[in-house]
């Protein structure tokens, strides 16, 4: 998997704004590792 270099303020934008359509496509564990990493 590739890494896409972004501020945190700016990924959690967009987990913010898309969040909803990620969670409907993904189980809630691949979220909860996004956030971690984020947070990380």
């Amino acid at each position: 998997m590739g890494y896409f270099p972004m501020t945190k303020s700016a990924a959690v934008a967009l987990l913010t704004a898309y969040g909803r359509e990620i969670e409907t496509a993904s189980e809630q564990s691949v979220i909860t590792a996004i956030i971690n990493k984020l947070e990380d």
